[in-house]
């Protein structure tokens, strides 16, 4: 018997379990959700000897692309689908993508950590100043983030690295973070990025907890995640993997252009989720 997605152990971060296991993944993409509502339905029948009057799901990240999924391929599983923030339209590029460029950004030519992460609460403390009283109101928040225009570049340190200032190389980091995900001549790969004021979300995220730590040794948690997931959902099988390919190569650019979709594709109407597996090669 094949054991389930996860079984392992708490390994959301690890995608090796798609490994050449074509079924695994349309489990994961599509059938799992609907198998276990058929079997919570069933338990709960016997449980209480008689069957439920109302079915309602809710849930955010994956929950909310299996609410998706169940809302077009099997709906009448539940009365009511809430299906917040999905993580798995477009996931090829909008997920994996995001995570791994936004945890590249923060990684030096040797591997190892540009940004320390205790340098984030100063950073954000001084984004929120810079666009606190931008609708006029000075209440500690950053009401429309798209009107922040803050340069990280007014925090470059003055010869001496120091706690409350950065230097040119995390000033780099911080300009990238903000900056959609793009291609070597520039094509977008994503739309949109972290905005002014998400930097306490980059701690343990984006960035290590240490300045100058290997991503390998103690990668962050984007990193983790989004190199597991092209590396055993999106890549073919066959691709070699000993060599480091740059997320903005045109190398990379045509593989993720020929890759097997074994992921998620949002159709016409927002909200139904189309699930694609590979063909057969």
């Amino acid at each position: 018997m094949r054991k389930a997605v996860g079984a392992e152990g708490l390994a959301v971060l690890d995608a090796s379990w798609a490994y050449t296991t074509a079924e695994a993944e349309i489990d994961f993409g599509l059938r799992e959700t609907h198998q276990s509502t058929v079997l919570g339905k069933l338990l709960a029948e016997v449980f209480y000897g008689q069957p439920s009057s109302c079915r309602y799901f809710y849930g955010d990240s994956t929950r909310g692309r299996q609410g998706l999924v169940e809302a077009q391929h099997y709906p009448d599983d539940f009365d009511g689908i809430v299906a917040v923030a999905p993580a798995g339209t477009q996931y090829t590029r909008l997920g994996a993508i995001h995570l791994i460029w936004v945890a590249l950004a923060n990684v030096a030519e040797d591997g190892t950590n540009v940004l320390d992460a205790d340098k984030l609460p100063m950073l954000h403390d001084v984004v929120v100043s810079a666009c606190d009283a931008n609708d006029h109101l000075v209440d500690g928040l950053i009401e429309d983030p798209r009107t922040c225009n803050f340069d990280p570049a007014i925090l470059l340190c003055d010869g001496t690295n120091a706690p409350e200032c950065l230097t040119s190389e995390e000033v780099g980091v911080v300009r990238t973070i903000y900056t959609t995900p793009h291609a070597s001549l520039g094509a977008e790969l994503m739309p949109g990025g972290p905005m002014r004021g998400s930097e306490l979300n980059w701690i343990n995220n984006h960035s290590l907890a240490g300045q100058g730590e290997s991503i390998l040794k103690s990668p962050s948690v984007y990193y983790s995640f989004g190199e597991s997931f092209l590396r055993y959902l999106v890549f073919d099988e066959t691709l070699d993997r000993t060599t480091r390919h740059s997320l903005t190569s045109a190398s990379t650019q045509t593989l993720l252009a020929s890759t097997r979709q074994t992921a998620y594709s949002l159709t016409a109407s927002p909200i139904s989720l189309a699930f694609a597996t590979r063909e057969a090669s």
